[in-house]
């Protein structure tokens, strides 16, 4: 969604109206429905791009609970009239490998089966 011009009207708006109590999160997969965002087109620093819209960010590892709170709370412990904004590196289908390694696993259809084996891979994982 960042591709889209409003996403970049609305940053610069929070951050003229100094909306200090929003917190945004990016979901940075690098994947759109038919490739990767780098070959179709590259975003390239997101956190760089919001610090120079006048945003709070931050970088952290989207599959990670633990680093998403961490990053709540220091959005909101962060002093100014700011927004905040957290973009979060993610893997589609995280814990599910054949899932992972899809190279178009944007939005896929997967049968009884497959969610069936999905649900026990998952269910293998320590937390």
């Amino acid at each position: 969604e960042c591709n889209e011009g409003q996403v970049w009207e609305m940053a610069l708006s929070a951050a003229h109206h100094k909306v200090n109590h929003l917190i945004a999160f990016v979901d940075y997969n690098h994947k759109q429905l038919d490739g990767n965002t780098e070959d179709i087109l590259n975003m390239g620093d997101i956190r760089a791009k919001f610090e120079a819209f006048g945003w709070y960010a931050q970088e952290i590892d989207g599959n990670d609970v633990e680093q998403i709170y961490d990053g709540i709370e220091r959005a909101k412990k962060q002093t100014g009239s700011r927004p905040s904004v957290m973009g979060m590196q993610t893997v589609k289908g995280k814990g599910v490998k054949w899932i992972e390694e899809m190279r178009l696993n944007h939005h896929i259809t997967i049968t009884r089966e497959q969610a069936d084996s999905a649900i026990r891979e998952l269910g293998t994982q320590e937390v």
